[in-house]
């Protein structure tokens, strides 16, 4: 027994960890010849199979009892694996993480394969999933189905659960008190119940401490954010939790070679906190394919900083909506302008801005010179079209709407003020007519200037709310009689 123990030793066993396997009741009805035969031949089998001598100790001391299963069960036990779906490398890893895995019947393996699919899972899914988490052999499939039933019971659906626990099958190995305080304490930190429950079903939460996720906000908001920002942020994008700081902060200096500011990248992942899912190397091609198309750098730059998402878009869904443009009347050159001006044009559905085109002609206006008002004040597609026609309805009554053809722009400016200036021009004895109709749209600045009243004191003296509602009521009474 003595030349066993030295034979251990010199392999890389401690003493006590000896003793243990040597205590095992498999082996102590074995003779001292069999045992020693058996142990250095379980040893070389191992080691051939690519087990490492760190590997076959870790697994020994863990499960004392594979010294003791045959060299053909071990053999057979790899091919059996192998014929469900597994490659050799990934049942050595698998073993290695759960050395009993040898111990388990085939046809029990088998046998929880199946109940999983009955559960809702492939098999290509569950022989993935127990490639991440062999343990899942050892949890029975009762324990499985309560997990279930206990997560539903939480607030998920079934469909849910089977999704989450795909992606994180250790979910299974969770008791369900666990999960409830990690819910608890994420609602603690600033989020809501059901804000917790989406980000787990994006991102495996319940597998970070909740230590691990305080320091991660306070990390964050060391880099220049509010911990609301963060908050904010991490809903939208759970994934952040599971990005190192170094990472983030290694985007945020990337992304200040390549032209923005500090301050500039804390806004844009604020508004796009995906960015920080990014590569530095995808984002530099988004710039050099915009380039490709007509724009320069330094314009990209402008525009992404106006809208961070146009790195989310792919650049052929771009190039998609500059065709869709010219093929409703405009010019390449004119919506690479456009867009230089209003970036966000690339967010808008090709649908909403035939549609707002559409609703512009029923105002009164021809096609070509809708598409003449939008080149020049692109932002025209961002304004709600009850807003354009409020100011459109007003602009006719004064009989200067074909003058906004040619100056757009002045659309811009609030229904409110312009029905306010155009009272007090009246009130002045001012006749407001195509050659002075700017006098309604001079800065706020120069208006006070050159006639001493400040604009709240001009909205309070003109309601044009008051003068909606006297319309409608004189509308009302010649509709009646």
């Amino acid at each position: 027994m003595e030349e066993i123990k030295k034979y251990l030793l010199d392999y890389g066993y401690k003493e006590d960890e000896i003793e243990k396997i040597l205590n095992t009741y498999t082996f102590r009805t074995l003779n001292y010849e069999t045992l020693f035969i058996n142990i250095k031949d379980k040893i070389n089998l191992l080691f051939n199979l690519e087990y490492s001598s760190k590997d076959i100790i870790k697994m020994t001391k863990t499960f004392p009892a594979l010294y003791g299963y045959s060299i053909e069960n071990i053999k057979q036990k790899l091919e059996d694996m192998i014929a469900l779906g597994y490659t050799k490398e990934e049942v050595i890893k698998m073993t290695k993480v759960l050395p009993a895995l040898f111990g388990y019947n085939i046809e029990n393996i088998k046998q929880k394969i199946n109940d999983m699919i009955a559960l809702g899972y492939t098999k290509i899914e569950v022989i993935k999933m127990t490639k991440a988490l062999p343990a899942l052999f050892g949890l029975s499939i009762e324990n499985i189905k309560q997990k279930i039933e206990d997560m539903i019971a939480l607030g998920y659906t079934k469909e849910e659960v089977i999704k989450m626990t795909k992606t994180l099958p250790p979910l299974f190995g969770y008791s369900i008190e666990n999960i409830k305080q990690k819910i608890n304490d994420m609602i603690i930190l600033g989020y809501t119940k059901i804000e917790v429950m989406k980000m787990t079903k994006i991102l495996s939460l319940f597998s970070l401490s909740i230590e691990n996720i305080k320091q991660k906000v306070e990390d964050i908001v060391a880099l220049g954010y509010t911990k609301e920002e963060v908050i904010k942020m991490t809903k939208a994008l759970p994934s952040l939790f599971g990005l190192s700081i170094e990472n983030i902060n290694q985007k945020i200096e990337d992304m200040i070679t390549i032209g923005y500011t500090e301050a500039e990248v804390i806004k844009m992942t604020k508004a796009l906190p995906s960015l920080f899912g990014l590569s530095i190397e995808n984002i530099k091609q988004k710039i050099e394919d915009m380039i490709t198309i007509g724009y320069t750098e330094a314009e990209v730059i402008k525009m992404t900083k106006a809208l961070p998402s146009l790195f989310g878009y792919s650049i052929e869904n771009i190039k998609q909506k500059i065709n869709d443009m010219i093929a409703l009347g405009y010019t390449k050159i004119e919506v690479i302008e456009m867009t230089k001006v209003l970036p966000s044009l690339f967010s808008y559905s090709i649908e909403n801005i035939k549609q707002k085109v559409e609703d512009m002609i029923t105002l009164g206006y021809t096609k070509v010179e809708v598409i003449k008002m939008t080149k020049t004040l692109p932002p025209l597609f961002g304004l709600n079209i009850e807003n354009i026609k409020q100011k459109i309805e007003f602009y006719k009554l004064i009989d200067i709407d074909r003058l906004l053809i040619n100056d757009a722009k002045r659309l811009m400016q609030s229904i409110e003020l312009s029905y306010a200036r155009y009272k007090f021009y009246e009130s002045r004895g001012i006749e407001i007519s195509d050659e002075n109709y700017r006098k309604l749209f001079i800065g706020q600045k120069q208006f006070e200037n050159a006639y001493g009243i400040g604009k709240k004191e001009l909205l309070e003296m003109y309601d044009y709310d008051e003068f909606i509602k006297q319309s409608q009521n004189q509308k009302l009474k010649i509709y009646n009689s």
